[in-house]
Parts: structure tokens; sequence; C-alpha cells
């Protein structure tokens, strides 16, 4: 039995490959966790890119805003990281269903909520 550094050791790894084999569920499960924290992890990506720019965001007369602060934050990085991670969280939740029934994986992506706020108190 080989074991790496900080990793399960092999029969170890085989036997939740077996576990996850046997319970198709298991495999939504953590599929749908997965997913709605890298979903929050895009969402709080795109926060920041909003509220680093939010101070350029002034009105002009009553109804019109500048351009310019619309190209800024589309020109972030961190903005469009936030979109891709956003995006694949609802491909990987997409797929979270093919294994996995909708009562297991939507109150598992309620996960995002909860990781949201901790990342917005801390």
């Amino acid at each position: 039995m080989s074991t790496a550094i900080g990793s399960l050791p092999s029969a170890q790894f085989h036997g939740l490959l077996e576990t996850i084999g046997e319970q198709p569920w298991l495999l939504g499960a953590l599929l749908s966790v997965g997913g709605a924290v890298l979903g929050a992890i895009g969402l709080t990506a795109q926060k920041a890119a909003q509220y680093r720019y939010a101070s350029e965001f002034q009105k002009v007369g009553s109804t019109i805003f500048t351009r310019t602060p619309y190209r800024k934050l589309v020109a972030c990085p961190s903005y469009w990281l936030g979109v891709g991670a956003v995006v694949l969280h609802r491909v990987i939740t997409l797929f979270a269903l093919s294994y996995a029934p909708e009562t297991t994986v939507a109150p598992l992506g309620a996960v995002k909520a909860t990781t949201s706020l901790s990342r917005l108190v801390c």
C-alpha cells in the first residue's frame, strides 16, 4: 500500500471510488457542494471588482451614466475570473443533477449562500 504525502492510501482511495460508483447520488452531492463554493468565490471576485470601481460610478444628470467606469470594470481580470467561476458553477450543478435528484442538489446549493455570507463577515 503506497501513500503519497498528504493523500489517502491507495486502498482507501479505491474504496472511496467504489462507494461513489455504488451510490451515484454521493457524487452528485459532492459536485453540488463544490460547485456552490466555486459560485460563491466567483460572486465574491465580481463584487471585489465592482467595489474597486464603485467611486467612479457617478450619475451624470439624472439618468445617464458615464461609460468609462464600465469599460474599466469589463477590463478588470478579477471580474472575468468571477464570471467564469459562476458559469462553471452552473455547469457543475447541471452535472450534479445527472447523478443526484434535485431534492439532494438544491439544498446543498445553499452552501453558496453560507460561503458568501462567511466571506462577507470575515
